[in-house]
């Protein structure tokens, strides 16, 4: 996750306190995997097909990273559209009464937080911009550093 001396391309900012708490309240070892999975996606990483999918229609631009754990399945519903942050919209388990099928509840609270998202990125926007740049030259540094040009 994303702190003030983050090397990482992307911050990951959480909508709203709700957000934050269903995230914490993952259980341990499916935070870690949570952790881990949207590490990948700060950096530009791909993660495989089972592991995250974007979705379409009401819900586009945003992702759904996927996780199991002890016979069940929980997910993280990140909005990706931005260059330089992250959004972590909801997290929990699973829900669907019908299959792959999302909740309409949940899909009307995934509208809504895309939509508080967009309007922090636009009104914070020169902000983040400004955080990425920072990031990124610490970034190149620590590169530099592990690998050291031949004189």
């Amino acid at each position: 996750m994303s702190s003030d001396t983050s090397i990482d391309i992307r911050a990951i900012i959480f909508v709203n306190e709700s957000a934050e708490d269903s995230y914490r309240n993952l259980p341990d070892e499916v935070r870690q995997a949570a952790d881990a999975r949207n590490s990948a996606i700060q950096n530009n990483r791909r993660l495989p097909r089972d592991q995250r999918k974007s979705l379409s229609g009401e819900l586009a631009g945003i992702d759904e990273v996927r996780i199991s754990f002890d016979g069940d399945t929980y997910r993280v519903y990140d909005l990706i559209e931005f260059n330089e942050v992250i959004y972590i919209l909801d997290a929990g388990m699973k829900k669907s009464p019908r299959g792959k099928e999302i909740p309409q509840q949940q899909v009307d609270r995934l509208v809504a937080r895309r939509k508080m998202a967009r309007d922090d990125y636009l009104k914070n926007k020169a902000l983040y911009q400004a955080e990425q740049q920072s990031r990124l030259q610490r970034r190149k540094a620590w590169e530099d550093a592990r690998n050291p040009r031949p004189h």
